[in-house]
């Protein structure tokens, strides 16, 4: 029996190696479907102005649709929709000419015509508002579409729209100037360009899947510069579009951005008149793809704020003295980004990765804890329900690089049977290499809150 369990795996990895090898476009779907399951997503489809709309849709609470960039589709959106997915009912569609929607060379895909659809679209979902938002040629129809329905429009994330006219001209800008398109890759080149030119850092990929990647972009080229053409000429100026624009914003901008210049960032902080601005250090022309767990964590404190009142922020770079501590410090805030989640998703197992063999817990009701088993032992009322449903929102983080410390303060909230608690508080976490040293809790409460929090 143990022999033909043993030959069955063996035979299970021989063929999913060949899978790889030999039909990579078979693996890249199948990991797609997986990655939507992780995020929480379901693939539904729709039909708008006679084109078939594939889209994503999963989570819970407010509806957030997200609008793809330029030769993109819904799923430039999966690595950050789970993240997402336990605030916001989340929507992802493939907009009209792009990934598994509808092309028809009979209809035009101008700003106004995927303007309209895009209403249609929310219409057709029952949706009397929403929270928008978008990447690139998304996040400027989004803005567009806000701007001329703003009663549609809760909130808007804007993640370096296009259409800023004054900005300066990108890397991008100067090829297209040159009659050199990259957005429309006709070769194996042009894929390699369009990659180092949307991402600082890119993403990793396994090799094989480069191959569909690349012969879908082939086979999708003619129609891309047919959008293209249709989309950006002329080009509507956003500039004028979004003056005074009174719709909560977040505007976010990579400051190593080669597709649209960074000065558009600058360009249209001052226009909008509730945004909150981030300007992302050593970040591309994608951050929901880069870094997918610090952008969301950006726009969920951004949500929290404004449904809070609170005035909006402007969030300047941090100095940093070089590329090894820029690194450092984008990987510090991922890993502590990575280590709320796991609470939230209440994986112990995934929690207990994240700490060195002879770390110590400093729990906030004044018990320490040292070594992956006693601070286990500590954990398990928490995750076992105890002290109820808990779900942490990052507040404010402070990260200090070059000694390997974060404080990160979060609101908990505590979904008991006689109603929900909420406490605020912070970790001190203490990081060597990649894995937590020692974690310091405090919180801010009542001493009844306290003590029903237990530990955090």
């Amino acid at each position: 029996m143990f022999a033909a369990i043993a030959f069955a795996v063996v035979a299970l990895a021989a063929a999913a190696t060949a899978i790889y090898y030999f039909a990579p476009g078979v693996a890249l779907a199948a990991m797609t479907r997986l990655g939507r399951r992780v995020s929480g997503l379901a693939l539904r489809q729709i039909e708008i102005d006679g084109h078939r709309m594939p889209y994503l849709i999963g989570g819970s609470g407010e509806p957030l649709i997200l609008l793809h960039g330029f030769g993109a589709n819904k799923d430039h959106w999966t690595l950050i929709a789970r993240f997402l997915t336990p605030h916001f009912r989340v929507i992802a569609p493939d907009l009209p000419g792009f990934g598994d929607a509808s092309r028809r060379f009979d209809a035009v895909y101008g700003v106004e015509q995927q303007l309209a659809r895009i209403g249609a679209f929310v219409a057709a979902l029952g949706l009397e508002h929403c929270h928008l938002g978008g990447n690139s040629m998304g996040a400027y129809l989004a803005a567009l579409f806000a701007a001329r329905q703003p009663q549609r429009v809760r909130s808007l994330w804007l993640l370096a729209p296009a259409g800023v006219v004054s900005a300066a001209p990108s890397a991008t800008m100067d090829l297209l100037a040159a009659g050199d398109n990259p957005l429309v890759v006709t070769d194996a080149a042009g894929f390699e360009r369009l990659t180092r030119l949307c991402f600082t850092v890119v993403p990793y990929l396994p090799a094989q899947f480069k191959r569909p990647l690349l012969a879908r972009a082939l086979a999708d080229a003619p129609f891309n510069a047919k959008i293209f053409g249709e989309m950006f000429s002329p080009l509507v100026e956003l500039e004028s579009e979004v003056r005074d624009l009174a719709t909560p914003t977040l505007l976010v901008w990579g400051d190593d951005d080669q597709i649209l210049h960074p000065s558009g960032f600058a360009v249209l902080r001052p226009l909008l008149r509730q945004a909150e601005c981030r300007l992302m250090q050593r970040m591309g022309h994608a951050p929901m793809l880069e870094r997918p767990a610090e952008t969301a964590a950006d726009f969920l404190r951004f949500h929290r704020r404004a449904a809070g009142g609170r005035r909006p922020r402007y969030h300047a770079p941090t100095p940093l003295p070089g590329k090894i501590m820029a690194d450092r410090y984008h990987e510090l805030h991922e890993l502590t980004l990575r280590f709320l989640d796991a609470f939230n998703r209440n994986d112990l197992d995934a929690v207990m990765t994240f700490f060195s063999d002879d770390a110590q817990y400093e729990e906030l009701n004044g018990r320490s804890s040292r070594g992956r088993a006693a601070i286990r032992t500590a954990f398990e009322p928490q995750f076992a329900g105890k002290f109820g449903r808990m779900q942490f929102d990052e507040d404010d983080t402070f990260i200090d690089a070059d000694r390997g410390k974060v404080m990160s303060s979060w609101d908990l909230r505590i979904a008991k049977d006689a109603g929900e608690v909420l406490l605020q508080g912070l970790d001190l976490l203490h990081f060597a290499d990649r894995l937590i040293v020692r974690k310091q809790t405090y919180c801010k409460a009542q001493s009844a809150l306290y003590l029903a929090a237990g530990a955090a």
